[in-house]
């Protein structure tokens, strides 16, 4: 027997931010074992300290894999590279 739990929402904290969950599934497919299987997609919007302007970043953190061993991916739009993201949520800054 496999179960699914779709349409999860609620809020991520995640490096000091709360992201809001936007899609989330949550999959229990092995029968033997307790351990879900996560595919959920939290979104947020910062903007730089600072002299950072107007601009705002709309960055998405992806979520998925077995809970034990879950693996993550954080995206933004305006496109910035990982460590960049990183530096924005912990730091308030980017780069650039």
């Amino acid at each position: 027997m496999t179960v699914r739990i779709n349409n999860i929402k609620g809020d991520i904290r995640f490096l000091g931010h709360d992201f809001k969950i936007t899609e989330g599934i949550v999959d229990f497919v092995n029968p033997n074992r307790a351990t879900p299987f996560l595919d959920i997609i939290a979104k947020m919007t910062t903007k730089p300290l600072g002299g950072g302007g107007d601009e705002e970043y709309k960055i998405e953190l992806k979520i998925y894999g077995p809970a034990d061993d879950v693996e993550f991916s954080l995206t933004s739009s305006p496109a910035l590279d990982t460590s960049d993201i990183i530096s924005l949520l912990t730091l308030g800054v980017t780069s650039d």
